[in-house]
C-alpha cells in the first residue's frame, strides 16, 4: 500500500535517464527524497556504497547527498514502472482531484481556524480587557467598603456625640424652662402691681369726673333756671310787644293776623271791616300821616295792598314769634298750639327738667334755691 500511494503521489514518465550511467531507467527505479531527483537501482546502490565506504561519512553526514543537487537524502522510495492503463490513470486523475479538492478544504479549514483563533484571541483578549475591569471595579468595592466602615464608625461617633448633646440640651431646656417660669410670674407680679396702679389711677379719674359733672350739671342747672326766666320774660314782653302793634288804626281794636292791612304810607296797620265800612277813601290816622288810602267799595282789601305786599310780610315776620324748638316763624294765634305740639320744643324741656331733677335727687347737686 506505501508503495502504491508512493507510485500514484511520484508518477514520472519513461524517458527519464539516470544522472549517474545516463542510461535510461528501467524498473525497478527509485526516487530520491525531498529532492525528487531519479536513480536506476545499480546507480542508487553504487551511491550508497561510495557513502558507506567513507567518502561522505569523513564529512559528518549519516546519510548519503544527491549526485544532482547535493542535497542529504532522507528516504530513497521505490519506484515501479507499469504499463500505461486507461483506467488507472483516470482513477488517478480522480484522485489527485478529490487530494486538491480534499487540499482546498484543508486551506478553507485551516483558514477557518485561523480566523477561530483570531476570534477565540479576540475573545481573550475581551476576557482579559473584562477581567481587569472586574479586578477594578473588585478594587473599588474595597476601597467604598473601608470608606463604608470608616463612615459607620464616623456616624456611631457622632451618634454617641449627639446622645450626649441631647442630655445636655434636656437640662439646658429645663432650666431655661424654669428661667422662663420665673419671668412669667415675675411678669404676672409686676402685671399685677402696674394693674392695682391703674385701678387706682382709674378710681381717681372716676371721682374727678364725677366732680367735674357735678360741676357741670349745677352750671346746667343753674343756666336752665336762668334760660327759662329769659323765656318767660321775653314771652311777656313779646306778647305785650304784639298786643300794642297788632291794634287797628281806626277802631283801636286787637287785629288778628290774618285780618290786618298795612298802608303804604305809614305802615299803620287797620283791620278789615274798618277798610270796607269807610267806604272807597280813607284817610290814614296814623300819627300825622293823614295820608289817603285808596279802596274798591265792597271788597275785602284795599286795592293795591295785600298780605303779599313786601312790607306786609316783613312786619308780619317781625312781629310773629319764633319757637324756641324747631325755630319756625308762628303766628301769634297759633303760637299757644304750636308750642303744646311741637317736638323739639317739648323734648328740650322735659330732657332738662329731668336732668336736674335725676341730679338733685341723687344728691350730686345741692338745690341752692336759685
Amino acid at each position: 500500500d506505501h508503495q502504491q500511494s508512493i507510485t500514484i503521489y511520484k508518477y514520472l514518465p519513461r524517458s527519464l535517464h539516470s544522472p549517474i550511467c545516463l542510461c535510461p531507467i528501467s524498473s525497478p527505479w527509485g526516487v530520491c527524497s525531498p529532492c525528487g531527483h531519479a536513480y536506476c537501482r545499480g546507480c542508487w546502490d553504487q551511491l550508497t556504497a561510495s557513502h558507506c565506504s567513507g567518502q561522505q561519512r569523513n564529512r559528518g553526514n549519516n546519510k548519503p547527498s544527491c549526485a544532482v543537487c547535493k542535497t542529504v537524502c532522507k528516504e530513497f522510495v521505490a519506484v515501479y514502472l507499469d504499463v500505461d492503463d486507461a483506467d488507472r490513470d483516470e482513477t488517478i486523475s480522480e484522485l489527485q482531484e478529490e487530494v486538491c479538492c480534499k487540499d482546498m478544504l484543508l486551506t478553507q479549514l485551516y483558514k477557518s481556524k485561523l480566523e477561530m483563533k483570531d476570534e477565540v484571541c479576540k475573545f481573550k483578549r475581551t476576557v482579559c480587557e473584562k477581567e481587569a475591569e472586574l479586578e477594578q471595579i473588585y478594587s473599588d468595592l474595597c476601597e467604598s467598603n473601608e470608606k463604608n466602615c470608616q463612615l459607620e464608625e464616623e456616624v456611631v461617633r457622632q451618634l454617641k456625640n449627639l446622645v450626649v448633646k441631647n442630655k445636655v440640651i434636656g437640662k439646658l431646656r429645663n432650666n431655661i424652662q424654669q428661667q422662663q417660669r420665673e419671668a412669667q410670674l415675675q411678669q404676672q407680679v409686676r402685671q399685677s402691681q402696674q394693674q392695682a396702679k391703674q385701678s387706682k389711677q382709674q378710681a381717681r379719674q372716676s371721682e374727678e369726673l364725677v366732680r367735674q359733672r357735678n360741676a357741670k350739671l349745677k352750671k346746667e342747672r343753674r343756666l336752665s333756671q336762668h334760660q327759662m326766666r329769659e323765656l318767660q320774660s321775653e314771652k311777656q314782653r313779646y306778647e305785650a310787644e304784639k298786643i300794642a302793634q297788632f291794634r287797628c288804626g281806626i277802631c283801636s281794636s286787637i287785629v288778628p293776623s290774618f285780618n290786618f292791612w298795612a298802608s303804604g304810607c305809614c305802615s299803620k296797620l287797620f283791620c278789615g271791616e274798618c277798610l270796607i265800612n269807610c267806604g272807597t277813601i280813607i284817610v290814614c290816622q296814623y300819627v300825622d300821616c293823614q295820608q289817603p288810602i285808596r279802596t274798591h267799595p265792597g271788597s275785602s282789601s284795599p286795592v293795591g295792598w295785600t298780605q303779599n305786599h313786601p312790607f306786609t310780610k316783613k312786619l308780619i315776620e317781625d312781629c310773629a314769634p319764633s319757637c324756641y324748638g324747631c325755630k319756625k316763624n308762628i303766628p301769634k294765634s297759633e303760637f299757644d298750639a304750636h308750642r303744646l305740639a311741637c317736638p323739639a320744643l317739648n323734648k328740650g324741656l322735659d330732657s332738662l327738667f329731668a336732668n336736674e331733677k335725676s341730679a338733685v335727687d341723687s344728691g350730686n347737686i345741692v338745690d341752692e334755691g336759685i
